[in-house]
């Protein structure tokens, strides 16, 4: 089992997309792939309907902290470049609580089981 399994989307970094990769406090704000990842610390959608939204909070081996809140629809997602998607944003950070407020949304935030005002 891959340490994405568990997401609907699961961030891609190539051509099809052009979101940024946000520092919320001077962490490195760099590309990874799935081998990079430790764990998911958080991670929710709206099912698997014809479309929805994720949103996730993920711990990279080197110890950064990632988050992103996306969605897809029948045509592609956050990570995919269509006429809709493609544009992501994926912050980075090392303090949990300023990551998620910063991150995500009030909905990510439920999404993924974190208080709205975060810990």
């Amino acid at each position: 089992m891959g340490a994405y399994d568990v997401l609907h989307i699961a961030p891609e970094f190539d051509g099809r997309w052009s979101g940024r990769l946000i520092s919320v406090d001077d962490t490195e704000a760099s590309a990874f792939v799935e081998d990079d990842v430790e764990t998911i610390l958080y991670a929710g959608d709206t099912g698997t309907d014809w479309d929805g939204t994720q949103a996730a909070v993920l711990m990279l081996k080197d110890g950064r902290l990632v988050a992103y809140e996306t969605f897809w629809g029948p045509t592609g997602d956050g990570f995919s470049e269509d006429a809709y998607g493609g544009d992501a944003d994926v912050y980075f950070g090392r303090d949990l609580n300023r990551l998620i407020l910063t991150a995500l949304t009030d909905a990510g935030r439920r999404l993924c089981g974190i208080p709205e005002k975060g810990f």
